[in-house]
């Protein structure tokens, strides 16, 4: 097994320096399509994947992060990654009877500029993004290399697995926004037994987290207001104030996540507004989000939401406008016994686990988990312990590498398990 630990850590250090954000993750996608043909896997990607996506890069940006790319010796067409219709589906067939089992890792980055502190691991041994401005600060670089050493692994030991292997390569985690694109495109109708795992969350080092539970649905929402600018002094009556709105709004919105018997949470993390200060503001923008533990209490709060966007615009004057960015589902899983024979098996092979440790984040695999369940199979998530170097979304987040040995090797002991609980129904 000594190849493929090298071989994690050859790729994790490959994909940190091409760290990318949500749909600009052109090169990761170019890169892993070589890869996943070269594996034998049949692979699919571009429009063929996606649906409606939100929360997409500006128009001008998509187009610089093309201009970008080596397009030399491509022997397949990227066009439409090109124009952010990033990630991909590859699919094994063993040709022999069996459930069909999917895999999901997420693929971007984080708008994040890497530290410099010189005993950072990619500083010490030259793996920094190469991108000032992007890193790979939440570890799906580890995840980018489990779900390509899996797919080695799959190509070459076919012969003691049966039905079929699905790989799925999923843009846009963070913010939510590349799931539900996919889902729209039904990447995991067909499927037996959905697999989701994140490298880290507080789970102990060496420890397999079996069964996440107290995933956080979630929207990802921008509003803005436009007033009428004036003189803040001479005639600030002829204004409309978008600013005051703004803030009026975020004070509100802070008010509204009481609720006893769930767990809500809202952010409001970005706020622009103003020319002068001698200028009445006659824009304002704000980017928030909302969370809950039950989808039933997010629609509530998001009626409330809107209504209190649509108040203030009245009461101070202004025209608003409301954009989702980015959504995901609650996740309970409908089978806790098939998490309970994974724990069992798992201890019985010699791993150290975590039965149902909790997430309380929000994680857009949940629509895969969701969806799979929902069609009558199975889905399980992992958390997958790591010593960390600084706390996700840190600039100086990293993990320790055999942490992604330990989720390899989990998920090669995965298959014979669900093979038993698919032969027992």
């Amino acid at each position: 097994m000594k190849q493929y630990y090298d071989n994690l850590i050859y790729y994790r250090r490959i994909f940190r320096q091409m760290a990318e954000t949500g749909f600009l993750e052109m090169n990761t996608t170019i890169e892993l399509i070589r890869l996943m043909k070269s594996f034998g896997f049949h692979v699919r990607y571009g429009r063929e994947i996606h649906g409606h996506r939100e929360g997409m890069p500006l128009k001008t940006e998509l187009e610089l992060h093309a201009s970008t790319l080596n397009q030399k010796e491509i022997p397949f067409d990227i066009s439409d990654i090109k124009l952010g219709y990033t990630g991909l589906i590859a699919d094994f067939d063993t040709k022999k009877p069996g459930p069909k089992i999917a895999f999901r890792f997420d693929i971007d980055a984080l708008p994040i500029k890497e530290t410099a502190v010189r005993d950072h691991l990619p500083n010490q041994l030259n793996f920094r993004s190469k991108d000032e401005n992007t890193c790979h600060a939440c570890g799906h670089d580890a995840h980018i290399a489990m779900g390509i050493v899996l797919g080695k692994y799959i190509s070459e030991h076919y012969d003691m697995l049966c039905g079929s292997i699905r790989i799925i390569f999923q843009p846009a985690e963070e913010g939510v926004h590349g799931a539900k694109s996919m889902m729209e495109k039904g990447c995991v109708d067909d499927v037996d037994y959905m697999v989701g795992c994140h490298i880290g969350m507080n789970e102990h080092k060496d420890t397999i987290g079996v069964g996440t539970k107290d995933f956080l649905s979630t929207k990802k929402f921008n509003v803005t207001y436009w007033g009428r600018s004036a003189h803040a002094a001479n005639n600030p009556e002829q204004g409309r104030n978008a600013l005051l709105g703004g803030a009026s709004l975020c004070l509100t919105l802070n008010s509204l996540i009481q609720y006893s018997s769930s767990n809500t949470k809202l952010n409001i993390g970005r706020f622009l507004s103003g020319q002068n200060r001698n200028i009445i503001a006659q824009d304002c923008s704000l980017e928030a989000e909302v969370r809950a533990d039950h989808y039933t209490t997010l629609s509530d709060l998001w009626e409330r939401i809107v209504q209190a966007v649509q108040g203030t615009a009245l009461s101070f004057g202004l025209q608003y406008r409301i954009d989702v960015v980015g959504e995901a589902p609650d996740f309970k899983t409908e089978h806790p016994q098939f998490e309970s024979l994974v724990n069992k098996t798992l201890l019985q092979q010699g791993f150290k686990t975590d039965f149902q440790p909790s997430f309380n984040g929000s994680e857009d695999v949940t629509y895969m988990l969701k969806k799979v369940e929902e069609n009558g199979g199975k889905s399980i998530h992992f958390l997958i312990g790591a010593k960390l170097a600084a706390p996700h979304h840190n600039e100086a987040f990293d993990f320790n590498e055999d942490s992604m040995f330990l989720g390899f090797s989990m998920f090669t002991h995965l298959f014979p398990i669900i093979y038993t609980d698919y032969s027992s129904k």
